[in-house]
């Protein structure tokens, strides 16, 4: 477990919690119908390391977690509690809001799932006092959430600092130790694949990583902003014009930095006329007109890219590189992605890119980083609330 110049946070194997009531804060949220069932049960298989070897060591286990709800919804959080109870080969219970009388009454290596923390507004609200109430029944708090450790919630940011005994469940030891070994010394040549929507929140991450970087590949609407940035008109393409300067200033950068910077070459041109979409490969040598977009990275530029990661010895990827919703704008993302996955080390962060990753089948591949935006964060140089209040 890395230590920060705050303070040092203590790995789950650190604290005393045989036989001890233990508070759990979980990223459990993930893709459910309409009526609550849950579709994809990786956020739950990532909690079942720290559930294991705390039913293992005895503890009494309470899981809490944010979970986004419908108004069709029925049942939850116990849907939840029953699919984790599945992955876990236990029966996982759920409270209700009486916390103190429910609590108490848990036997050893019981686990049961709080209320969800979504409909609990002291929570949301950082309510010290409502921490306080939660604290007087419980004995250790464990952080098991990257996702959660960003949020500035009473479970998060306030209830910790009231136990003594506080630390980083196995999921958050892990991803810290990714974020440390990606950002320290990682193998060079070190490469930065950066895609996505925003640029706003990819570029903190290629600034502070630069000095470590040696190549830059671009895709997406990020990759139509570099484009941008370099001259060309992108017509109907998704960029962000506003982001425009501060692309100008990271190209200079990375090239007093000596740090090498790849854009698209070609891409799939999308032209939309009379309501209908058509679809071929197009250089970008030439402006683009307002019925022409630029939707993904085409073949030549795949190959360049492919080029790049071979050389490298490690990678971070963030974004895709064009619109992975329809089939005809997945190729470019599929090829980068084999490409890195075949580096000796290679970090996937990013929501969008995990969830595509996983979709096109090459997630084990991958070291990933969960926790979206939080995960970006820390890539940047940045901390989180969690993680500030379980140091010690």
């Amino acid at each position: 477990m890395p230590n920060t110049t705050a303070g040092t946070i203590t790995p789950l194997g650190g604290l005393d919690v045989a036989a001890r009531r233990v508070f759990v804060r979980a990223d459990l949220d993930g893709p459910r119908s309409p009526y609550g069932a849950v579709l994809d049960d990786a956020p739950l298989r990532a909690a079942l390391p720290t559930l294991r070897a705390l039913r293992e060591a005895r503890a009494r286990i309470i899981v809490a977690a944010r979970l986004t709800t419908t108004q069709l919804e029925i049942g939850l959080p116990g849907t939840v509690a029953q699919s984790l109870g599945e992955l876990l080969g236990a029966r996982v219970g759920v409270l209700d809001r009486n916390l103190a009388r429910a609590i108490p009454a848990l036997s050893e290596g019981q686990v049961v799932l709080a209320p969800n923390l979504a409909t609990i507004p002291e929570d949301a609200a950082n309510d010290a006092d409502w921490a306080a109430s939660v604290a007087r029944c419980v004995d250790v708090y464990v952080l098991d959430g990257l996702r959660a450790a960003g949020e500035s919630s009473a479970s998060v940011a306030t209830l910790p600092r009231m136990l003594a005994e506080r630390g980083a469940g196995l999921q958050v030891t892990a991803a810290l130790d990714a974020v440390q070994a990606i950002t320290a010394a990682p193998p060079r040549p070190f490469t930065l694949v950066l895609g996505g929507a925003s640029v706003a929140r990819v570029l903190p991450v290629a600034m502070a990583l630069l000095p470590l970087v040696t190549d830059v590949v671009v895709g997406g609407a990020v990759g139509n902003t570099f484009l941008a940035a370099q001259g060309w008109r992108p017509g109907a393409s998704a960029y962000e014009p506003a982001a425009v300067a501060a692309v100008e200033a990271f190209i200079l950068a990375a090239s007093n930095a000596g740090v090498t910077i790849h854009s698209p070459v070609d891409v799939v041109m999308a032209t939309t006329r009379g309501g209908s979409r058509t679809y071929e490969v197009r250089k970008v040598d030439r402006p683009f007109t307002s019925e022409e977009a630029a939707v993904d990275v085409a073949i030549e530029t795949c190959v360049a890219y492919t080029d790049v990661l071979a050389r490298s010895a490690s990678s971070l990827w963030i974004g895709l590189m064009g619109d992975c919703s329809v089939e005809e704008t997945q190729s470019g993302s599929v090829r980068v992605g084999q490409a890195a996955g075949r580096v000796r080390r290679t970090v996937l962060a990013g929501d969008e890119t995990v969830a595509a990753v996983r979709y096109f089948g090459l997630s084990e591949r991958f070291q990933v980083l969960p926790g979206g935006d939080a995960a970006l964060a820390l890539l940047s140089g940045g901390s989180l609330p969690g993680l500030e209040a379980i140091k010690r």
